[in-house]
């Protein structure tokens, strides 16, 4: 009973920490500028996003914005897949 209590304690905790970080993303992550979104002046790090595959099994590739910091690009990546899937999974999974 005790360990049941414990995991679902750790598991409200999880998911609190998760909305904290995803409601705390800055809005030039979720609504980058053309300046982020320029495919001929592209920044250090590029965001690219795949839903599938073609018809050879190669992944299709979108390009998304590019940043100079590593950590913005990991905020839009991780704003991308939870915010921005095509499957229509929650945040809260």
């Amino acid at each position: 009973e005790k360990d049941v209590q414990a995991q679902k304690h750790k598991q409200v905790r999880k998911q609190a920490r998760f909305l904290e970080t995803f409601n705390n993303i800055p809005e030039f992550i979720k609504n980058p500028k053309q300046r982020y979104r320029n495919r001929k002046k592209l920044l250090k790090y590029v965001v690219c996003s795949s839903a599938g595959h073609d018809g050879d099994g190669c992944p299709e590739k979108k390009f998304d914005p590019s940043y100079n910091q590593k950590d913005a690009a990991n905020a839009r990546v991780f704003y991308l897949f939870y915010a921005k899937n095509r499957w229509g999974l929650d945040v809260e999974e």
